[in-house]
């Protein structure tokens, strides 16, 4: 069969994702090839987005064929090897395990064994920055909790060990509300729920809870190559999330602050980190220290939000990738937001019901800043098109099925 893939002056990317993952690189003219599940079917109908395959129901090893069938296709079509970008954990995980054979075929740059594996395990993470002297909020094993309730403060916070499919993201559905990622127990009786999720004792860690509101949760994002230099670097904050403390990121900003900044570099040349990164932090409302949460080590939604902002991480990987070449990207500027309205939406209803903002508030946040949107966008209207018909036509079969 004869493949049809454009002869474009940049060889496409692949993107494992969405919107988030594929317009940075469209803003900079790299085309793409986008790989996903149903979920991000309006994704396919983006103008950057070059060729497209939707995958639903493959089981595991059927989508790692796919992925190495298809890079042996680009790579004998275009004489060289495809920039990949991925943006969950289970497709890192995937890349984790099956690098060498998909090293063939796409560009990608990890890291060494003993620290990826930390980087997608909280309790191995926190075992990491306990060796580096990283401040980091005291996290055990949900199982040594049980045991032991009283070898924690509270109030705590109680997490999945990792997020990638075929663990306990395939359980949350019972356990988190819609959008939840996590739980906060304010004391020891109100914590007697977690005997609700007794049977998944080693998926499990319980954290100490860093006191603050989502508006204290900040990120350090980069690209570091080989040497674990870092190429491009930004810093952002969360204004708001749904639900509140545990849920989705609806309300993105980025911030210049250097003490943030330093800190980020100080971690990836302690752990001389190499590739894509995000570091969480929670900054502690009493003594104001950062303390660190989790490193990220794949692409994600805040760099649509870079790019948009001058620093553009995706570029910078894919230029260091294809030819070696290290365009240095850390002057950014800070006025657009990034916005889901419509879980900003669900933020703003729980906050209401608390009494904490109230609807002229909420819409002068809205208004009073420049922004960039998780679907709508001028420059490629068609997929945010494609969404509303089809929640339309999902809010109509509802109605009258």
């Amino acid at each position: 069969m004869e493949i049809k893939y454009k002869k474009n002056k940049k060889t496409p990317a692949v993107v494992l994702g969405g919107l988030t993952l594929i317009r940075p690189l469209g803003l900079v003219s790299i085309p793409v090839i986008m790989i996903d599940d149903v979920e991000e079917i309006s994704s396919t109908k983006s103008r950057y987005v070059e060729k497209y395959y939707i995958l639903d129901t493959m089981k595991e090893d059927e989508y790692i064929n796919f992925l190495i069938e298809k890079g042996k296709e680009l790579y004998n079509y275009y004489g060289e090897k495809i920039v990949l970008y991925y943006g969950n954990d289970t497709d890192l995980n995937i890349i984790y395990t099956y690098s060498d054979v998909l090293s063939r075929y796409y560009l990608f740059l990890i890291n060494e064994a003993t620290i990826r594996e930390s980087l997608i395990d909280k309790l191995r993470f926190y075992n990491l920055a306990i060796k580096n002297n990283f401040l980091i909020p005291k996290t055990m094993l949900l199982k040594k909790y049980l045991i032991n309730p009283f070898n924690i403060r509270y109030p705590i916070i109680v997490k999945p060990r990792v997020t990638y499919v075929n663990s306990t993201k395939n359980n949350n559905s019972n356990i988190f509300k819609a959008h939840q990622k996590a739980i906060i127990f304010k004391d020891r009786k109100e914590a007697k729920s977690i005997l609700n999720i007794k049977n998944y004792q080693n998926d499990f860690v319980v954290q100490e809870y860093i006191e603050g509101g989502d508006d204290n949760i900040y990120s350090f994002h980069g690209f570091a190559d080989k040497n674990n230099g870092l190429i491009a670097f930004f810093a952002g904050k969360k204004i708001r999330t749904y639900p509140k403390f545990t849920g989705q990121s609806s309300y993105l900003e980025l911030i210049k602050d250097e003490i943030l900044l330093n800190l980020g570099k100080n971690i990836v040349k302690r752990l001389n980190f190499k590739g894509v990164l995000k570091i969480d932090f929670k900054k502690d409302i009493k003594s104001g220290d950062y303390y660190i949460l989790e490193i990220n080590a794949r692409y994600n939604l805040w760099h649509y939000l870079g790019a948009i902002n001058g620093v553009n991480i995706p570029l910078a990987a894919y230029n260091y990738l294809t030819t070696g070449e290290k365009l240095f990207s850390y002057n950014y500027k800070t006025t657009h937001k990034w916005l889901d309205l419509y879980i900003d939406y669900k933020a703003f209803k729980e906050l209401k019901s608390r009494g904490e903002i109230n609807i002229i508030k909420w819409i002068y946040s809205l208004l009073r800043h420049r922004k960039i949107y998780n679907v709508f966008s001028w420059r490629d209207p068609i997929p945010f098109i494609k969404w509303w018909i089809d929640w339309i036509k999902k809010r109509y079969l509802r109605l009258y099925q």
